[in-house]
């Protein structure tokens, strides 16, 4: 199919020519590269949106099944209720072992991949809401690339560091709670 250049008036293609100094390529229109860019902006701020919604959850589960833990007295939970009860220096270091396992497997396994994706979806909507408000102010619509970010600058945020130190503390009066039974000959 051919159409006339605007500048020259001489036809050209419409797949892709150069004629004077304009390029033509067919593709979509900036109206529909903003209706795409809004529709990316919201996708990126539903799944972080969704992703908080989840993380609390399991927060708030660990935390209780921790605290209910810590409550309840090691000689109950290994049935006898009369007389305190105490672990050998190897069940007391499983018993360490597994404290510090939950905790180091929350922190950099789950809590730093979490806070990592909610950190690349937080940037991408802003950065393509800030593409389409270009747009709008009639600067023209700009090509948006995929924003850097890491594991640590996502643990480094208020609601990651607190969730950390909220199940850090949580294992520790935990721990606490139990030292009478453990042993350390």
């Amino acid at each position: 199919m051919n159409t006339k250049c605007p500048e020259c008036d001489k036809d050209i293609e419409v797949t892709k020519v150069e004629c004077c100094k304009t390029t033509q390529q067919p593709g979509i229109s900036a109206k529909e590269k903003r209706d795409y860019y809004l529709e990316f902006s919201r996708s990126a701020r539903q799944r972080f949106d969704t992703r908080r919604t989840y993380e609390w959850k399991l927060n708030l589960a660990l935390w209780a099944a921790i605290a209910i833990f810590a409550v309840k007295p090691l000689n109950s939970v290994l049935g006898d209720t009369k007389a305190i009860i105490k672990l050998t220096t190897f069940q007391s270091w499983v018993f360490l072992g597994i404290h510090a396992g939950i905790l180091l497997v929350y922190t950099f396994l789950w809590s730093s991949q979490l806070h990592k994706r909610n950190q690349r979806d937080r940037l991408l909507a802003m950065k393509y809401h800030k593409a389409v408000e270009k747009f709008v102010r009639g600067e023209g619509l700009p090509e948006v690339d995929d924003p850097s970010y890491s594991c640590w600058k996502a643990l480094c945020n208020w609601a990651a560091l607190t969730q950390i130190l909220v199940t850090a503390g949580l294992l520790a009066l935990d721990i606490l709670f139990h030292w009478k039974h453990l042993t350390w000959a």
